[in-house]
């Protein structure tokens, strides 16, 4: 399993935001544009709204990603039931 952690003070997410295309699979990076950060899929360069899934421009604009249960817990608790987790971080 792969969390994200980031500066800003959000819970931590799964790396792929806890999103999904039930018929792709999409890696995404981080992109700023005008003064917002937007998520951008490697297969179609759509732009999709982090932690919504909803896809505002590109080829899939109109569509949204199916979002998957997650549960938000202090690390130090993850930690000690899933020692091997690793941690990614933006940048």
């Amino acid at each position: 399993m792969r969390l994200l952690f980031t500066s800003t003070p959000l819970p931590a997410q799964r790396w792929h935001t806890g999103l999904l295309w039930p018929t792709r699979n999409f890696s995404f990076k981080l992109i700023e544009r005008d003064g917002c950060e937007w998520l951008q899929d490697d297969q179609t360069v759509t732009l999709w709204v982090p932690f919504t899934g909803q896809a505002v421009d590109g080829k899939l604009s109109g569509n949204a990603l199916e979002r998957l249960h997650a549960n938000n817990v202090f690390w130090f608790a993850w930690n000690d039931f899933y020692p091997q987790t690793s941690i990614w971080g933006l940048g």
